[in-house]
């Protein structure tokens, strides 16, 4: 069973070639990636918009992201 979303959130740059799936699992891996990805849309006013490598987001994040420090 996944976790709930992360209340938590920090402001993270998008990588090239990251999609919004990508960066849930990285930031909040133990949550439901699709959960993760609809409050990123929600936080960032996002529709079905493209992500751009080198954007700053609105992320929730676990205490202990995968790769920290990345």
């Amino acid at each position: 069973m996944s976790a709930a979303v992360p209340e938590r959130t920090a402001t993270v740059t998008v990588g090239s070639g990251e999609t919004l799936w990508d960066v849930a699992h990285h930031y909040a891996p133990a949550s439901d990636a699709d959960a993760v990805v609809a409050r990123i849309k929600q936080l960032n006013n996002f529709g079905d918009a493209t992500v751009v490598p080198g954007l700053p987001l609105t992320v929730p994040v676990d205490a202990q992201p995968l790769g920290a420090g990345r």
